[in-house]
């Protein structure tokens, strides 16, 4: 296969994906019937084993992978240049916070790994969740150690902080809209920024 193919194939799966992932967000592994994705793409059964030969585990895997891309450019992006650069954790931590908000985006906002760890096969998609937050978790960590807090009390913030958005998305989607969730991020962010002021570290005082 020629490479000018594979690349369009994977354009096109890409777009596909961004189909198929709110049917995810909505339905959860165990709604998200063949039938339903298949209404939404526009595509038939054949063709969308033709992109995915296992179905909705391959759909499920990539949906994941293309989320994980996305939280690697938006979420932790800032946080692994402030620490390889040695930048200003509080325009990190303010640019991650904004990644955020882009990531869970929508009037109102889901979670992908949720959705799919609700569903009859959370084996498959346990792996790749667990993986992506613990990269969040110690990425944030080591931002918050960068700005001077105590490194075991970094990772208990950093995961206080992640779980607390998970807990936020969860309550959010008991009411219309995103106002709690935003709340719930505005609320987190200034703690963290708190915290780091509480160490006076210097680019807190001048970020």
């Amino acid at each position: 296969m020629s490479r000018s193919v594979k690349q369009a194939r994977k354009v096109k799966s890409n777009d596909l994906i961004r189909q198929i992932i709110p049917i995810f967000l909505e339905y959860g592994y165990d709604g998200a019937a063949l039938s339903r994705i298949a209404a939404v793409t526009k595509l038939s059964k054949a063709s969308l084993y033709y992109h995915f030969p296992n179905g909705k585990d391959d759909m499920v895997r990539a949906a994941l992978a293309y989320a994980g891309q996305q939280m690697q450019t938006l979420i932790l992006a800032p946080l692994i240049q402030a620490e390889k650069h040695n930048l200003s954790t509080v325009v990190a931590l303010k640019d991650s916070f904004d990644g955020v908000r882009a990531y869970y985006s929508g009037s109102q906002p889901r979670c992908l790994m949720n959705s799919l760890l609700l569903g009859d096969r959370r084996d498959l998609v346990r792996g790749q969740v667990k993986a992506a937050l613990t990269q969040w978790i110690d990425q944030l960590a080591s931002v918050l150690a960068l700005g001077g807090v105590g490194q075991d009390q970094a990772y208990d913030l950093a995961r206080q902080i992640v779980e607390q958005i998970q807990g936020g998305l969860v309550i959010n989607s008991l009411d219309d809209g995103r106002k709690q969730f935003d709340q719930t991020l505005d609320r987190l962010q200034a703690y963290l920024l708190s915290a780091l002021q509480d160490e006076g570290h210097e680019k807190v005082n001048n970020p």
